[in-house]
């Protein structure tokens, strides 16, 4: 199999929510921050891959009950190789709304952009897309 080494990043993380307890509504907002002091060689065929990584998210919890919005800004250079969430060498943006109209029913749709950082070698442009899900979540059971 191919050879395998080590990989070390540092992550720091990040949360907040306000009000804390006797309101409807809130507002939280969380972020992390990362970076992976050695990397591979870039895909972009310019040395050393980048190593950092950073993602911003805010909600705005029940804006009405049972309805939450959110935003999520991200970015990881192609050196970062950590997170199952984020592509390395790219940037995105997703939007999402949760509504649950009972305890036991949750749907959920999420648009999200994700747009290459750099062009990466033998490639003619940079790859960029869309897509959007919409998801129905019924529990058999209520809490």
């Amino acid at each position: 199999g191919p050879d395998r080494e080590d990989y070390l990043a540092v992550v720091g993380r990040l949360a907040a929510r306000w009000p804390t307890k006797g309101s409807d509504g809130s507002f939280i907002v969380s972020g992390e921050v990362g970076y992976a002091p050695q990397t591979q060689d870039s895909a972009t065929g310019n040395g050393s891959a980048g190593g950092s990584a950073w993602h911003l998210e805010a909600s705005w919890m029940d804006v009405r009950p049972g309805h939450s919005v959110g935003i999520n800004l991200s970015r990881a250079e192609e050196g970062w190789l950590l997170s199952p969430s984020y592509r390395p060498n790219d940037a995105s943006l997703a939007l999402r709304y949760h509504w649950r109209p009972t305890e036991r029913l949750l749907v959920e749709l999420q648009g999200r952009w994700r747009e290459e950082l750099k062009l990466v070698s033998g490639a003619n442009r940079k790859r960029e897309e869309f897509d959007w899900r919409l998801r129905v979540t019924w529990r058999l059971r209520s809490r």
